[in-house]
């Protein structure tokens, strides 16, 4: 896993399924879904834990939040350890941003980023996005990846079937 000084912690990232990407598109595919600066660098790197292709904006070599949430998502052994169908989810609450990814079983069901102000929204978004892809909370798997206070933690703990935290 990354540092905190080695995230790119910018907000223009897409997901694309590595069977729709073409290199010369990448800036056209990330425009789709963010507003370029004519300066922004567009960069792509693989995510072949599930077949896609990260494109983002950059300067430098750092990949950005989304990148390794979606690395500790593929890393999960919930799979295993709770059966295939038990939802696994990866976040991350890095300056005013959530980075929330979701499995169930060896199928992405969600990757997106969002502007929130502060943790009571983080749960919101979290569960929001939880009961829209129709799954249960309370069966849910979830990983923190950024660091969270001891209140946050324990808030978390009252929803979740099990709840991580890493970095």
């Amino acid at each position: 896993m990354a540092s905190d000084i080695k995230a790119n912690y910018s907000g223009k990232a897409t997901l694309v399924p590595a069977a729709f990407f073409v290199q010369e598109k990448a800036r056209e595919l990330l425009s789709d879904v963010a507003v370029l600066d004519p300066c922004d660098e567009v960069r792509s790197t693989p995510v072949s834990a599930f077949d896609a292709v990260l494109v983002y904006t950059g300067k430098d070599e750092k990949l950005p939040e989304m990148y390794y949430v979606l690395e500790a998502l593929s890393q999960m052994a919930e799979v295993d350890k709770h059966g295939k169908d038990a939802p696994s989810a990866v976040a991350s609450y890095r300056m005013h941003v959530l980075t929330l990814a979701i499995r169930m079983g060896e199928k992405l069901l969600f990757c997106n980023m969002f502007d929130v102000p502060d943790f009571t929204s983080v749960e919101y978004h979290v569960f929001n996005v939880l009961t829209s892809l129709g799954l249960n909370v309370q069966k849910t798997v979830l990983q923190f990846i950024s660091p969270l206070s001891g209140e946050q933690k324990e808030a978390l703990k009252k929803y979740f079937l099990e709840v991580n935290f890493s970095r």
